[in-house]
Formats: structure tokens, sequence, C-alpha cells
């Protein structure tokens, strides 16, 4: 219905999970994560492919299920994971899955070079590889000091959400981040400050990870409609503009 409604514009993110506990409250168990999420996401994919769904597994169960509306595009909208680990990456690649990756660049590349070399590996053709991203906190401002305090305040209640569950359970969160934006910043992980900085850093670290996709992070703990919308005015205004003139450059 969502493609439909967005006229073949919507995109898929699928994945098992990090966190047990999460899993836990859908009545799955994390240790068949990894083959129950495989059936589940081939259920979904043959759901959106079919107009009739029959399948029998381990874990899910259908018999002549008439799927009524069929997504816009075929076989089905674009699929996105968030990757961790080498093994993630190449199942990606497996099944042409877009990835992104929190990841610093030297991890991120690590995992994209593992993406490319299943994907060529498996004989698919380089001119229909998906997007390998990465992602980054952006926050921008005129005056790059505000730009800094923004982040600074929005970054704390963030990461003090993110292990909210892993804490009261007892448990060690499975991502390394640092609790203050300042720290994640210094070595690459995010920016706060002028557009024409985040021009540089864009280009550093897709280059440095071997990106072909950047995803801005730029909504997040308790940022304000305000300053998301400042963030994106800008990007929109003076950073976007040199990519596509590089893109054009490229392309002639």
């Amino acid at each position: 219905m969502l493609d439909q409604m967005s006229g073949g514009r919507f995109e898929l993110g699928v994945g098992r999970g990090i966190s047990p506990v999460e899993v836990s409250f859908y009545g799955a168990d994390p240790v068949h994560g990894p083959k129950q999420f495989g059936e589940a996401l081939e259920v979904i994919k043959n759901g959106l492919s079919s107009v009739v769904l029959n399948h029998h597994g381990d874990f899910y169960n259908f018999q002549s299920v008439p799927i009524v509306m069929q997504p816009v595009q075929r076989p089905h909208p674009p699929l996105w994971c968030g990757v961790k680990t080498i093994e993630s990456a190449t199942w990606a690649a497996a099944n042409d899955v877009n990835i992104v990756t929190l990841s610093p660049a030297s991890a991120a590349r690590d995992l994209i070079t593992g993406y490319r070399s299943e994907w060529d590996r498996l004989g698919k053709p380089a001119s229909r590889l998906p997007f390998l991203g990465i992602c980054r906190h952006i926050v921008l401002a005129e005056d790059a000091e505000e730009a800094k305090e923004t982040a600074r305040r929005a970054y704390r209640p963030w990461r003090e959400n993110l292990e909210l569950l892993w804490r009261k359970h007892g448990l060690t969160i499975g991502l390394t981040l640092p609790p203050e934006f300042d720290t994640l910043q210094s070595f690459g992980g995010a920016y706060a400050g002028r557009p024409e900085g985040a021009r540089t850093y864009i280009e550093e670290q897709t280059k440095l990870s071997g990106a072909n996709y950047f995803v801005c992070d730029i909504s997040f703990g308790n940022i304000t409609q305000l300053e998301a919308m400042r963030t994106v005015q800008l990007l929109a205004r003076d950073v976007l503009p040199t990519f596509r003139q590089a893109t054009a450059v490229a392309a002639n």
C-alpha cells in the first residue's frame, strides 16, 4: 500500500535486530534469530511479488493467502539492511540488499570491500551494484559553535536511550559509541559545524570508506524541528550543489 501511495518510492528496511531484549518482546528466541530472519524475509519477498502466498517453514506457515494489492516496484521495493559484520555484508550482497553502517570509516571499508568481493564472486554485474552506504549524525548552522552545542545536547539523550534496555537488563550493548558527541566527531563519526566543513567531511568519509551512498542523520535525540530544518536547508543550499556538479562533470 505504501508503495502504491508513494507512486513507487517506498524502500523497505529489514534486519533481525541487534537487541536480544527487543527481539524477545515479539516472542522470538535470539538464538534462532539468523534462521528465523532468513525465513521471515523469504515470506515478505514472496508476499510482495506474488498474488497468492504459500509458505511452509520452521517458523511460519501460510496457505493460499490472497495478496490483493501488489507494489508498483517489481518484483518488490528495494531492500535495505544495517550491517556491522562481514557476514551480514556478504549476506546482503548475495541477496541484492542495499546496506548502511554506522561503523567508522576503516571498519566500513572492510564491510564494503567484503560486499563488493562477494558481489563479484557471484558474477553479478557492476552496473547493478546496490547502494553501499554510511550513516553519520550531521548538524549544520551558519555559526559552527551553535551547531556543535546543538549536537552535544541532542547526542546525550540519543545515546542514553539507545542503550536503555540493554542496561536495564544487565547486558552489554552491541555497539561501540562514545558517551559524548565531541569524541564521536574527533574520530570522524559525525559532523557539526558550517556547511563548507560538511562538504569536506562527506567527501573524506565516502573516500575513506569506499561508500557510494551517504546518509545524513539530521534528527536524533532532542533535535527540534527548526534545528533539523536548518540542517536540511543548508544541505540543500550549500552542500548538495557541489556534489551534483561533481557528478555532472564525471558523467561528461
